[in-house]
């Protein structure tokens, strides 16, 4: 999946691999991806199976491209140093560290439609 997502992330602005088990290997290769051909805006990683190795991945990217303005790396357990070294960023990136839910909370996705304009 990671070898997959690395060839196309270059015409992609948003990235969503949340849930799909990727852990930090996977990570480095999309990572890689993202730094050198991208024009990626937002990416959600969350509830993978990264540790503080991954969270470091995405933070080296994250500044090196400040067209990056979301980053979603809830529902992993990264150590308080880690979270920490986020703060360095600059306010226009948004970033979710939030721990792991409780897992007995379903989380419920809302879909809108958006209407055709004519």
């Amino acid at each position: 999946l990671a070898q997959l997502v690395a060839r196309a992330v270059r015409f992609l602005t948003h990235l969503d691999i949340g849930g799909n088990g990727i852990g930090d290997q996977g990570l480095e290769i999309v990572m890689a991806a993202v730094k050198e051909d991208s024009l990626i805006e937002r990416i959600d990683v969350s509830n993978n199976s990264l540790s503080d190795q991954g969270a470091l991945l995405v933070l080296d990217v994250l500044k090196q491209k400040p067209q990056i303005i979301q980053v979603n790396l809830s529902r992993h357990r990264f150590s308080d140093e880690t979270k920490a070294l986020f703060s360095s960023l600059p306010p226009t990136c948004a970033v979710d560290l939030a721990d792991a839910v409780d897992p007995t909370v379903q989380v419920v996705e809302r879909v809108v439609e958006v209407p055709q304009v004519v």
